[in-house]
């Protein structure tokens, strides 16, 4: 990595760290005052529709406005048309998000969840300037960011969490990402990164619906299929919290600095993926999940505060076995975002989720698996082998042309 990777990734760790961090501190607040917490888990699913959203009108981005190739009339251009679409798609999910929560076995979570829509769309305009610094490689707005990102959460969950309950959670990041939003936004136009202005869009806009497709196709298929293979199963067994809480130690936790290389990946131009760049930085990864793996038991149930830290851990422990593999996956889709081969993350969706979960789905109707999270932890994890064994392949085929 250059010395302007290594800030970068540091500064994109931090990003996604202190609100893990904070998350804790939450945690002990929504045990203190009554929250459910079995609505706060159906974000669980719930997620998967920004994600998807998200996906399709970013992920493009890396390819279409890295720094050599763009100007600040196209950046504008770019982030008020995504924020538009998002925005459409933000209304639709608001008029229909009781029936998606009446499919989900949770109903009760239909007020929260209809919050959430706006926390999600005003988020996704800091995502969008997120995507310009770090192409940019601007480690001082991040910092900046960390400053307001940290205090306004404290500030708001204090406040609005014993008042409101679960919705005061809502309430607390629909203040905190409008805040993010604006100051994000303002940082962007002082340091030039978008001005309004005449911009030629047809080729840019060509180029991003081909990508945006493909990542449509992909993440749809990702996510859709986890709703319904994970996420139902996991509400039909009652465990919609345990699996909540374990996620967030995976995401929140072990998965940061491998977020942050895949979006070093993504911003450079790297001709292939070697020891220094991509494999050295994995290995040390890998070491320090090993390292800690020992601690994970006491910190869920001590900083995480989970008096059920013993049915937790059981999900934790096989589920990082199988992200920990998954990693050079995930290294590899990276560099296919950034050379803008979308077609290859496609097809690996497709073979996966209509190959091997499309069997595994028609075993299970035939009732040759017993409903349990021990199976569900298993089907999701041989899942990201073979995504695993797709991307190394379509890796090679790739660099052998």
């Amino acid at each position: 990595m250059s010395k302007t990777d290594r800030k970068l990734f540091i500064s994109l760790m931090l990003w996604s760290l202190i609100p893990s961090i904070y998350l804790l501190i939450r945690m002990h607040i929504v045990a203190n005052t009554g929250t459910d917490i079995n609505i706060l888990g159906q974000m669980e699913w719930f997620d998967l529709i920004d994600e998807i959203i998200t996906t399709v009108l970013t992920v493009p981005l890396y390819f279409v406005i890295k720094k050599e190739r763009t100007t600040p009339q196209k950046n504008m251009a770019a982030f008020l048309t995504a924020s538009i679409t998002y925005l459409i798609f933000t209304l639709i999910i608001f008029i229909y998000v009781g029936s998606m929560a009446k499919f989900m076995h949770a109903p009760n979570a239909t007020s929260y969840l209809r919050l959430q829509t706006w926390s999600m769309w005003v988020s996704f305009l800091v995502n969008l300037m997120i995507i310009l610094f770090t192409l940019d490689g601007r480690t001082k707005s991040f910092r900046i960011m960390l400053i307001a990102k940290t205090t306004l959460m404290i500030m708001c969950d204090l406040l609005l969490i014993p008042m409101f309950k679960e919705n005061g959670a809502a309430y607390s990041e629909i203040l905190v990402n409008s805040i993010l939003a604006i100051i994000s936004i303002g940082t962007a136009y002082h340091f030039g990164l978008i001005r309004f202005g005449k911009t030629d869009s047809r080729l840019w806009v060509h180029e991003w619906i081909r990508t945006g497709s493909m990542s449509a196709i992909q993440i749809f298929l990702d996510n859709w299929i986890y709703a319904v293979m994970v996420v139902r199963i996991v509400n039909s067994v009652k465990q919609s919290g345990n699996y909540w809480m374990a996620n967030n130690f995976i995401y929140g936790w072990l998965l940061i600095p491998v977020f942050a290389l895949v979006e070093i990946i993504r911003r450079n131009n790297y001709d292939e993926l070697t020891y220094q760049n991509a494999w050295k930085p994995s290995l040390l990864i890998a070491l320090c999940w090993l390292i800690t793996m020992p601690g994970w038991y006491w910190f869920i149930q001590e900083p995480m505060a989970m008096s059920n830290v013993n049915t937790i851990i059981k999900i934790v422990f096989p589920l990082s076995i199988f992200y920990l593999v998954s990693i050079p996956s995930q290294i590899i889709d990276g560099w296919f975002v950034s050379k803008g081969k979308m077609g290859y993350p496609m097809m690996i969706s497709l073979i996966v989720n209509l190959g091997y979960y499309g069997i595994v789905y028609a075993m299970f109707k035939h009732n040759l698996f017993d409903v349990s999270m021990k199976f569900i932890v298993v089907m999701f994890g041989f899942g990201m082998i073979a995504h695993l064994f797709l991307s190394a392949i379509f890796y090679l085929y790739e660099k052998s042309k």
